[in-house]
């Protein structure tokens, strides 16, 4: 069940998802997370530096560790089973936004959830990341720049219709 768990979130978080965050998804403890990472199992797993600073072991990110995994994943794993974990990884992203995504908010909530929602067509998920200035502040800190959050918002103007509508009016005012 927890490889089975492992391999769901990776595949529909799209990879960048750490070793705390993977815990804190499954409600398993960090070092079970890890341990099980390092099995013969785990082995399709790549760890990966995060952006997070300080960089250390805390802070790595785990994704597949090549293309054809993540085609099989899918494929394996089903729309259904995907969808799933997509739900879980969006009430998890809720309940950061609840308590108005703290300092120790994960960085795939800051960089990788964005990015899964705009791979998956998450329209008004991606506009309520986008423009969520409270959200901001904890990427600045965390990433460094403000370059991912201008970036997301320079996405979502492109790929939504309720922005481009709104762009339309303002430039008739």
């Amino acid at each position: 069940e927890l490889e089975q768990d492992l391999l769901g979130f990776v595949t529909a978080g799209g990879g960048g998802l750490s070793g705390r965050d993977l815990a804190e998804l499954t409600g398993r403890e960090a070092w079970r997370i890890e341990e099980q990472l390092g099995t013969v199992a785990g082995r399709s797993f790549v760890r990966r530096a995060g952006q997070q600073q300080p960089q250390d072991a805390a802070t790595e990110v785990y994704i597949l560790g090549h293309e054809d995994l993540q085609v099989a994943a899918v494929q394996v794993l089903g729309p259904g089973r995907l969808d799933g974990y997509r739900q879980r990884l969006h009430r998890w992203a809720d309940s950061y936004r609840e308590y108005s995504w703290l300092d120790e908010t994960p960085e795939y909530l800051l960089r990788g959830y964005f990015r899964m929602l705009y791979d998956t067509d998450y329209r008004v998920r991606m506009v309520a990341c986008a423009s969520d200035i409270t959200r901001h502040e904890p990427m600045l800190s965390i990433l460094g720049s403000d370059a991912a959050a201008l970036l997301e918002i320079a996405t979502v103007q492109d790929v939504s219709p309720v922005f481009q509508r709104g762009m339309r009016a303002d430039r008739r005012a």
